[in-house]
């Protein structure tokens, strides 16, 4: 089987998958800083998509459905009605990563660094 190439000629290498989990981890801690920050302020904002929406933008839909899932989860210990609100997360998820799919850091360096 062949490898995957970019537009370039480039052949993309495989993703290690403890970036992955780190990806992961750091998407749950920015969702539940963004929650305890929304909490402290009593704002009427929801911040614990933030780091659903990273994970979904760097990782692919995957990490950022792992992430809102697992955040609406673990944060249901606290609050009985937030597993019902991880629906929402998957969603976001998947229209971000949906969106970006087309839009990679490559093709963005490549249009960036033309020569003139």
């Amino acid at each position: 089987m062949e490898g995957i190439f970019l537009a370039n000629g480039e052949e993309v290498r495989k993703v290690k998958w403890y970036w992955i989990g780190l990806l992961c981890l750091a998407g749950l801690a920015v969702n539940f800083a963004g929650s305890a920050f929304a909490e402290a302020l009593e704002l009427p904002f929801y911040f614990d998509a933030i780091g659903t929406v990273l994970a979904a933008a760097l990782g692919g839909y995957l990490p950022g459905i792992v992430v809102g899932l697992s955040t609406n989860f673990l944060k249901m210990v606290s609050d009985e009605t937030a597993l019902y609100y991880g629906s929402l997360n998957v969603l976001i998820a998947v229209c971000i990563s949906f969106f970006l799919s087309g839009r990679s850091i490559y093709r963005m360096r490549s249009l960036t660094s033309r020569d003139v």
